[in-house]
């Protein structure tokens, strides 16, 4: 039997003296909460100050996702300000002049917060006046009017607030929309009619050969039940259009969704939309595809749909048609609103900290994510930023808005120094499976909504997981391994403090040889700010 216990009878207790009472109620009230590292929660700060310089540090116990929403209510704050830094979880408010007040209402989104853990916070402060930091629960529509707890710092120098109890931001969370239900397993799928498997810019081949996937139904039958056994839930394959040059992708499209249904595995198919500009030369003419392609194949059973609605994956959007000086994302708010047909748009290109991009798509992916190149952020620190950002984006201004989406990539290596490319030099060894965990790892604990994998069957660039002859079916053992884990295993709460992204990436095991792959490998165009 759980204890009832509201935010009124806490804050009474904390003002009688009697925290550490209250704390114990807490913890005996929520030890049966069922919270993940990806369930958030908003919080209104009020916080208001005189002195010189301030600051406010979430030291453990919880994490602040990017980006906080902040805006001045009183005083002019020094040019800057006021300001987050995601590396440090730290507010600042500094005022123009001293002896001035400034009041800054700060809206936040926090994560990784456990019921039975306080969270610890910092106060800095210099100079004469004062500091103080009002929490208000924001999991309703509406910030509630009074404070569960208000800081209030005079002296200078740091100040630690370690009892600050959890529950004060939990009550009434996760809001509604927050959580992604289920965690998708996503392999890329490639089509191939080449009639040799002896080129010798192939490095590897199947076990069981193939010389045309189109044609050969039993190579696609095993392709999906290989995919089952390996608890992936979708291919998303690749689609070029349904005129122009090569259309068999669009032929073998609709069988492939077919023989999904006849195998009776349950795997799902979805479209990887290739920046193919002989057949998307205009955007009337882009337009005029999906129409077709979404009225074809959404409907069909094995169609992956989220909340209802086909999702469509959309390779490098930066090289779809363009007019009349628009941006990418201006030209796909363009495509989207005319296509006119409900879809979830995952885009495949990385941009965490822009919002005209976040307005546009419904979510993003990075197809080969992992080996991009990212100068001045680590994929670690890009990962987590894009997680936050997913997790956060409609969160502050829209409790009703379709929660955004982030596909997080993992893949076992990759190596074009065999392909006749101007610049081929860029190789990731697998490391026996080490490249592949690692990068995995990093998608579990950021969290990712959803795992895609880079790839079932790209055997050119050496991502693939099918089995060949030179790994076997290691890959494909191990990617039932790690999809099994992401679908089952909540990505737990740090029970101290929550580790900061560094500017280094290290690994017990070396995942590349003689040159860093973080270094010397550009995949997709990324741009981080």
């Amino acid at each position: 039997m759980l204890i009832s216990f509201n935010r009124v009878t806490y804050s009474l207790l904390v003002l009688l003296g009697v925290g550490s009472v209250a704390m114990s109620l807490l913890n005996f009230a929520l030890a049966d909460s069922a919270f993940t590292q990806s369930d958030v929660f908003r919080t209104r700060l009020i916080y208001t100050t005189s002195s010189s310089c301030s600051q406010l540090i979430l030291s453990s116990g919880g994490h602040i996702l990017y980006q906080p929403k902040l805006v001045t209510m009183q005083g002019t704050p020094a040019a800057g300000d006021p300001t987050f830094d995601w590396d440090k979880q730290l507010i600042q408010v500094n005022p123009t002049a001293p002896g001035s007040t400034i009041k800054v209402q700060a809206d936040l989104v926090l994560s990784n917060l456990n019921p039975n853990i306080p969270l610890i916070f910092k106060g800095v402060k210099c100079g004469d006046g004062q500091t103080t930091f009002e929490f208000y629960n924001y999991n309703g529509s509406s910030p509630e009017t009074t404070a569960f707890t208000t800081l209030t710092q005079t002296t200078n120098g740091n100040m630690t607030f370690s009892s600050l109890a959890s529950h004060g931001f939990t009550m009434g969370g996760p809001p509604t929309n927050s959580r992604v239900e289920t965690r998708h397993v996503i392999a890329f799928y490639h089509w191939y009619d080449f009639h040799s498997w002896s080129d010798p810019q192939m490095i590897d081949s199947p076990v069981i050969t193939y010389t045309n996937i189109t044609a050969d139904s039993t190579a696609r039958l095993r392709h999906i039940q290989q995919a089952s056994q390996a608890n992936i839930d979708t291919f998303a394959m690749v689609w070029g259009g349904h005129s122009g040059i090569n259309p068999y992708t669009d032929v073998q499209f609709g069988t492939m969704l077919d023989e999904m249904v006849n195998s009776g595995t349950g795997i799902k198919g979805a479209a990887l939309l290739e920046d193919n500009l002989d057949n998307f030369g205009t955007q009337a003419k882009l337009v005029s595809e999906l129409q077709y392609f979404l009225n074809t194949y959404s409907n069909k059973p094995a169609y992956l749909k989220h909340n209802g609605n086909p999702v469509i994956f959309i390779y490098n959007p930066t090289n779809f048609p363009k007019e009349n000086g628009q941006t990418s994302a201006q030209a796909w708010k363009a495509i989207i609103k005319q296509v006119n047909i409900p879809a979830v748009w995952i885009a495949g290109l990385l941009q965490y900290d822009d919002n005209e991009w976040w307005d546009t798509f419904d979510g993003v992916i990075c197809y080969g994510c992992y080996v991009t190149k990212i100068v001045g952020n680590p994929i670690e620190r890009t990962t987590q930023l894009t997680a936050d950002r997913a997790r956060s984006y409609n969160l502050l201004d829209d409790l009703t808005a379709s929660r955004k989406l982030f596909v997080g990539d993992a893949m076992p290596g990759f190596d074009e120094t065999h392909l006749n490319r101007p610049d081929n030099s860029r190789k990731m060894e697998r490391a026996n499976g080490d490249t592949y965990r690692t990068s995995f790892d990093l998608v579990f604990n950021a969290p990712a909504d959803w795992l895609s994998i880079t790839s079932f069957n790209e055997w050119w660039e050496n991502t693939h997981i099918e089995p060949g002859k030179r790994y076997g079916n290691t890959y494909l053992d191990l990617t039932q391994e790690l999809a099994t884990k992401f679908k089952t295993t909540p990505t737990p709460i740090p029970t101290g403090a929550v580790p900061t992204a560094t500017n280094t990436y290290s690994t017990s095991t070396p995942i590349a040889t003689a040159t860093s792959a973080f270094n010397h490998f550009v995949y997709l165009p990324v741009i981080i700010k």
